[in-house]
């Protein structure tokens, strides 16, 4: 009986023993046919088959580890439980294997490889600091070779991938120089190489992308690190060694899939050789073998610019244009050569413009025409004609002073002929004094307006602010800025003087008190009503004139108020109507957030801005935060028009603000699209308290 039990309990041992055994052999079988799969796809995290595999495996391995957590196999099992993990992209599952191996078995076979795992987790997870510390460790004390090797060569990647070029160049080199003959050597040349092109050392990244060549690299890195060689070649001046990649590119059978791409830069190098026919040829090659593809409405699109700017055949170049866009739709290129096509087709109109009967029509038209010339066709010595006939025949027209900067800019920008770009500015100076332009030509000439007895509209109005706001004597102010709408009605600070005019009547003027004799009704002051109604209606289309007519209407910060004898904004509603303010308001507002996604935004910061003096009006607010603007900015970076979108809700606040930006705001021109010039955009100024207004808030807190 002894006997028999004996032998009863040895088989349920050796069967227990098979059932551990082969579940942890399934789990490995799945795992490695996953990683089989894996390297051939040549992706970090896998997708359909290989997933799959992995999640077999992870289910196997971790019945090793809840019904047999003492066997031999429990660190075998984690591994490959957290690599699974890592490969499905579940990194922190993964992360939490490894930990637990590590603490554990640190004395495991697979501690090592464990902690470099845990490091590209970390990576992964973007905890860059962690991965940094993981795999500094790792380079330096891992035993086995291949894994140092990998930890150094993830440092540089570190650096890489956070835009650390420079110090991501160092490690690679230190990978190179250790592990030169690895797999990674040809990756890691090639990253070098990009290093030094995304910081423009195209002079070093050009010898940099030549190297990955001998690192015997795969057919598709060998393509895309002699593709950008040529290309730095292009950049550093040197057309005839970047043709020569490019067309030795373009025998080799291997890239016919990258052949339009190839066209392109070959017929680049041509422009670049001045050689316009050979560049046509390609281009026209490339529409012929590749239609309606992103690169054929690529090489209509530079056929159109060649006609325009070399042989100044608008009409051939229309067309080209227009075929660009009809050959590929979604190309980028195609985009601009809509708008190329649309501001030729502008010719037209503006050429017809100059002989309207309505004067002021014509040499608006006539300064349009001259605009386009110049800022969008690349022809300034057609603008140059237009500016100067402008000028002889409507010296007295609001252009005129705007013609004489613009050819003052063209003198000393396109002609670098400065004398004669001052003989345009000074003639601002003598003949157009009472214009705001004559700011700009002062300091153009190197002259401060401020500093000089020279009276200009935003002089005035800095003085009858200073007034208002040092004094409070508000009628001697509005007397200031009555006179600028005056002495100067085209600048853009008759409209600011009129508003000011209301605002100050509004703030400062004394109500009339109630009417005893009235039954009870209240007859109030109507002047700063009127006042507001007179900005409304003359500036309508101003921020002025639609913030005066919010405050009529009753959506701004004043309520409505009746106005004997005068038509009010609105009639009489209907029996029944009812005015929903709040519907109304929330109808702007949603018309404001349309506007501000449909225009482009301005991310890039100013070159230099006007001074924001926090008003002394709005020291008890203690407001800082953002205003809203859309602004429109000229070709030589300068704001010119600016509107405010989303306010401080502070008067004084936003005033000051669209100061500072009209003043003295300037933009780095190369910064915005030249499509984008004169049109509206979307900037963001950041209003923040002066240090006294800040200890005071965080006594107040």
């Amino acid at each position: 009986m002894k006997s028999f039990r004996l032998i009863i309990i040895t088989l349920l041992l050796l069967i227990s023993g098979c059932v551990y055994y082969n579940t942890f052999f399934l789990a490995k079988k799945n795992f490695n046919e996953a990683e089989d799969q894996r390297k051939k796809s040549g992706t970090e995290v896998v997708r359909g088959g290989a997933a799959n595999k992995y999640k077999t495996a992870i289910e196997k391995a971790s019945k090793v580890l809840e019904f047999h957590p003492d066997s031999k196999y429990v660190d075998d099992a984690l591994f490959m439980i957290g690599k699974a993990f890592y490969h499905l992209g579940e990194f922190s599952k993964a992360e939490t294997k490894f930990r637990e191996l590590l603490a554990s078995f640190p004395e495991s076979e697979y501690a090592e490889r464990s902690s470099f795992y845990l490091g590209k987790t970390r990576f992964q997870k973007e905890d860059y600091l962690g991965a940094r510390e993981s795999f500094e460790r790792i380079a330096s004390t891992a035993e086995e070779k291949g894994i140092r090797a990998e930890a150094t060569y993830m440092l540089g990647d570190i650096n890489y991938t956070q835009e650390d070029w420079q110090d991501a160049i160092l490690a690679f080199d230190e990978y190179l120089d250790n592990y030169g003959g690895g797999d990674q050597a040809a990756v890691v040349q090639y990253k070098i190489a990009l290093s030094s092109y995304y910081m423009e050392d195209y002079m070093t990244s050009k010898d940099e992308f030549l190297k990955v060549n001998k690192y015997d690299p795969v057919d598709t890195l060998r393509f895309n690190s002699l593709f950008k060689a040529g290309e730095c070649f292009y950049n550093v001046e040197n057309p005839d060694s970047g043709l020569e990649i490019f067309e030795e590119l373009a025998k080799n059978e291997k890239y016919y899939d990258y052949m339009p791409q190839i066209y392109l830069q070959i017929a680049r190098g041509y422009e670049m050789k001045e050689d316009y026919e050979s560049a046509t040829e390609i281009y026209e090659k490339l529409i012929e073998e590749y239609p309606r593809t992103p690169e054929s409405a690529a090489a209509f699109y530079y056929l159109g610019r060649i006609q325009q700017e070399i042989y100044f055949d608008l009409e051939i170049a229309k067309e080209m244009y227009d075929s660009s866009a009809a050959s590929f739709p979604r190309a980028e290129l195609a985009q601009e050569s809509v708008a190329r096509s649309a501001d030729i087709g502008k010719l037209d109109a503006y050429k017809a413009g100059k002989s309207a009967e309505d004067m002021e029509s014509a040499v608006e038209s006539q300064y349009l025409l001259a605009e386009l010339y110049l800022t969008q066709l690349d022809q300034p010595d057609s603008a140059e004609i237009e500016y100067t006939s402008l000028l002889d025949s409507f010296p007295e027209s609001k252009f005129a002073p705007r013609a004489l900067l613009s050819l003052g800019w063209i003198s000393e920008n396109i002609h670098n002929d400065t004398s004669l770009a001052n003989e345009y500015y000074m003639r601002v100076v003598d003949n157009y004094f009472n214009t705001d332009h004559v700011v700009t030509a002062m300091e153009k000439l190197g002259m401060d307006p401020d500093t000089t007895d020279f009276d200009y509209a935003g002089k005035r109005y800095s003085k009858a602010e200073k007034i208002l706001f040092e004094t409070g004597d508000y009628e001697q102010a509005n007397e200031i800025f009555q006179s600028i709408i005056d002495d100067f009605p085209e600048s853009r600070f008759a409209p600011k003087a009129t508003w000011a005019i209301a605002w100050t009547l509004s703030h400062y003027h004394e109500i009339a008190p109630p009417d005893s004799s009235d039954s009870g009704n209240v007859i109030i002051d109507s002047t700063y009503i009127l006042a507001y109604q007179k900005v409304a209606e003359l500036y309508a289309d101003t921020e002025y004139g639609k913030s005066a007519e919010n405050i009529l209407t009753g959506s701004g910060n004043k309520p409505k108020r009746e106005v004997p004898g005068e038509d009010k904004p609105g009639e009489e509603m209907p029996p029944g109507a009812e005015f929903d303010s709040i519907a109304y308001q929330d109808s702007i507002t949603k018309a404001i957030e349309d506007e501000i996604r449909e225009l482009t935004e301005l991310e890039e910061r100013p070159l230099s801005t006007g001074e924001f003096i926090y008003p002394i009006s709005a020291y008890n607010d203690l407001w800082e935060g953002e205003i809203t603007f859309k602004i429109k900015v000229d070709f030589t970076g300068k704001v010119t028009d600016a509107v405010i979108l989303r306010p401080s809700g502070i008067d004084d606040i936003d005033i000051a603000a669209m100061e500072a930006i009209m003043d003295e705001t300037f933009f780095n021109p190369a910064d915005i699209d030249p499509m984008d010039y004169d049109n509206w955009l979307v900037y963001r100024f950041n209003v923040i308290l002066p240090e006294a207004l800040q200890d005071q808030r965080q006594r107040n807190q």
